[in-house]
């Protein structure tokens, strides 16, 4: 994350930077969306997570953390298990990469299968059935639900390492506030993505004034 969006976001909580190494590949070693999966009040973390965070995380938050089934790794198989979008009555992801440990707690949610394992990354759950996604395959999904989904082109997503990134990476959700690691004003649909926000019932915070950038994720934790 950007230095002035990391400034910015400690004016609203206790902030804990994430970094792991010879885990996963370098571009995404401080990814939170693959290392953790948000549920309720339980945060459900890769077995392989530094023991140094699951405390750190511990003195932080009243969250339950509970270690999944799938140490995170370096291929598709084991680097996107945790990346399930989780809303009160679905877990949407791909079938065959979804942790086992998500599925156990799913409680009475529908699973809804989607063609991109790399789910979390391409896909921003809002209120009231809405989404943001970057990933057609997600947005064909959702519609047939009749769920609302604005696509938006992830090209223009900064990513050290690619060509580009995912939209679900470089944002964050706090109740009512959603925040991004960049401006909208530097993305070319970002009047339209700040409109379906703003009728989906949220402020937009931008961090700093520059590109939207993947972070792997805003993780927010109680």
């Amino acid at each position: 994350m950007p230095e002035k969006a990391v400034y910015s976001l400690r004016n609203y909580g206790e902030l804990l930077p994430f970094i792991t190494d010879g885990i996963t590949y370098e571009a995404i070693a401080g990814h939170p969306d693959i290392f953790f999966c948000p549920m309720d009040n339980k945060l459900i973390a890769a077995p392989n997570v530094p023991e140094s965070y699951i405390r750190k995380i511990s003195g932080l938050c009243s969250s339950e953390i509970i270690k999944g089934a799938t140490p995170a790794g370096r291929e598709k198989e084991d680097s996107t298990c945790y990346n399930a979008v989780v809303t009160g009555d679905l877990i949407i992801h791909h079938s065959s990469y979804c942790d086992p440990v998500i599925l156990r707690h799913k409680g009475n949610r529908e699973f809804l299968h989607v063609p991109q394992p790399y789910t979390r990354c391409s896909l921003l759950p809002l209120k009231n059935g809405r989404f943001l996604t970057s990933d057609h395959g997600i947005e064909k999904v959702l519609n047939g639900k009749g769920l609302s989904c604005l696509y938006v082109d992830p090209r223009h997503v900064l990513l050290p390492g690619f060509p580009y990134g995912f939209f679900g990476g470089c944002a964050g959700i706090c109740q009512d506030r959603i925040f991004f690691s960049g401006s909208l004003q530097y993305y070319p649909q970002g009047d339209d993505i700040a409109n379906y926000l703003r009728v989906s019932g949220y402020e937009v915070v931008e961090l700093y004034p520059g590109p939207l950038f993947d972070v792997g994720a805003i993780l927010f934790v109680e």
